[in-house]
């Protein structure tokens, strides 16, 4: 993995805060990566899950709030198969199809069927049977092994943030100005 540009939190994960204006390693069997605001998530050959950058939200997933200028292990022992990063919050799939969230949670993002100002700086599971998953900037999604697709969905109304939880799956993806299905319940109810 190679990773350049800014770096102020340690976002490129060489091990200082330098701002690069050309590529430098750091790290070798990565097979995916993402990134939020301040923080990226890879994921490596083996499974594992290694995160580093912007930590004030927890965004990085290693139970603290402290910024790592270097990759740190999430979760050792663990194999993930998917991740994905928001802006302040992050997911991951494990091989075993359990989908956690962990990060900052001011929208409902993580999916904990709360909206709050704190930050959860350990990865909490949030459902099963999950096989991919993505995130906005303040918003989840996870596709389910059967093809349904859950969503946390923040809208906001009058000045006011509504979060729209249906049980434990937030299924209402439509927006206020889209023009397709208000309930997407399967990939080929969009097609």
């Amino acid at each position: 993995l190679w990773s350049w540009g800014w770096n102020i939190w340690g976002t490129l994960g060489d091990g200082g805060t330098t701002e690069r204006h050309s590529p430098v390693q750091v790290g070798t069997g990565i097979t995916s990566v993402t990134g939020g605001y301040g923080h990226t998530i890879a994921l490596k050959s083996d499974g594992s899950l290694w995160a580093w950058g912007y930590n004030g939200a927890g965004t990085v997933g290693d139970g603290t709030t402290i910024d790592r200028n270097a990759p740190v292990q999430i979760q050792t022992g663990t194999t993930y198969t998917a991740i994905a990063a928001g802006s302040f919050h992050s997911l991951a799939i494990k091989t075993d199809g359990t989908l956690w969230a962990w990060g900052g949670n001011s929208n409902g993002q993580l999916g904990v069927g709360s909206s709050d100002a704190s930050v959860h700086p350990t990865p909490v599971q949030i459902g099963t049977g999950y096989i991919s998953v993505a995130a906005g900037e303040s918003q989840s999604f996870g596709i389910k092994s059967d093809g349904s697709l859950d969503a946390v969905e923040v809208r906001r109304s009058s000045g006011h943030q509504i979060l729209d939880r249906a049980a434990e799956r937030i299924v209402n993806m439509a927006s206020p100005y889209a023009d397709f299905p208000a309930n997407i319940k399967r990939d080929t109810d969009i097609l």
